[in-house]
């Protein structure tokens, strides 16, 4: 009785130990992305976002206005996906190191947007890129410039060219 007793301790210790084992000490951020289903640009930034470790979940959405005045997108910053992250709204095109700081530190600010579609932003890769502002913006919509970035052709993110 006592050698089964023993017995069943071990194997429930191992089970304990196996299963620790096997469980990520930190999970990877979710970002949310809503996007239309037929938008290329949209799958691309999000691939861009699972290559750099994090967990991407797609919804696709037709009324993408009604989310993004829901999530407190201002007008004059929206683009053509919106995703979540941490309760920190991205609106379009950010640059994939903007979205991993605000998984890693956060930000005081609601949100972060490209607005539009520039050529070589993340997903938006072209041979001839622009230049583009990322802008902040609050809960009470007002905008700010964040940062200043170049863009940048498929080549020179290391993807083939389409």
């Amino acid at each position: 009785m006592i050698r089964a007793t023993r017995f069943r301790q071990a194997a429930m210790a191992f089970a304990v130990l196996a299963a620790a084992a096997c469980t990520p000490a930190t999970e990877a951020p979710t970002v949310t992305v809503y996007r239309s289903a037929q938008c290329g640009c949209c799958g691309k930034w999000a691939a861009q976002l699972r290559a750099a470790g994090l967990r991407v979940v797609e919804v696709y959405r037709d009324d993408l206005a009604a989310v993004k005045d829901r999530l407190g997108v201002p007008g004059g910053v929206r683009s053509c996906h919106t995703a979540v992250l941490d309760g920190h709204v991205i609106e379009g095109h950010v640059p994939i190191e903007l979205v991993l700081a605000l998984a890693r530190d956060g930000a005081p600010y609601l949100g972060l947007a490209v607005p539009g579609m520039p050529r070589g932003s993340p997903g938006m890769e072209h041979p001839e890129p622009v230049r583009y502002t990322v802008y902040a913006f609050a809960q009470d919509g007002r905008v700010r410039v964040h940062s200043e970035h170049q863009g940048r052709s498929a080549a020179e993110r290391g993807e083939a060219e389409r």
